[in-house]
């Protein structure tokens, strides 16, 4: 994870990744306005978890978080669409990411 220190947002959001399609890895960019405990999972078209890349606390401000396209054993997750689920403290977002190898 890469750290931008910038004035402090207002309200959490998450920007979707980019990019969308990806074959190598993908970014999210997180603003928080507070310190929160960040979870980010990522699971498969049936809801089963593939593997988590984020559970931590996190300062205020926007946090750069990349997925490299892995599974929770570190390899290669297969081509196709995936789901994110990101919890920080009250703030909730799923999306879809599509995976092309």
């Amino acid at each position: 994870m890469q750290r931008i220190e910038q004035d402090i947002p207002t309200i959490p959001t998450l920007d979707g990744n980019y990019p969308n399609p990806f074959a190598q890895e993908t970014r999210f960019r997180l603003a928080l306005p507070s310190s929160e405990h960040v979870k980010i999972t990522i699971l498969d078209i049936l809801g089963r978890e593939v593997a988590t890349i984020m559970n931590e606390d996190l300062p205020a401000g926007i946090a750069n978080i990349i997925w490299y396209g892995r599974d929770v054993a570190g390899n290669p997750v297969a081509s196709g669409t995936y789901f994110y689920r990101i919890e920080a403290g009250d703030f909730v977002e799923t999306g879809s990411v599509t995976v092309v190898r």
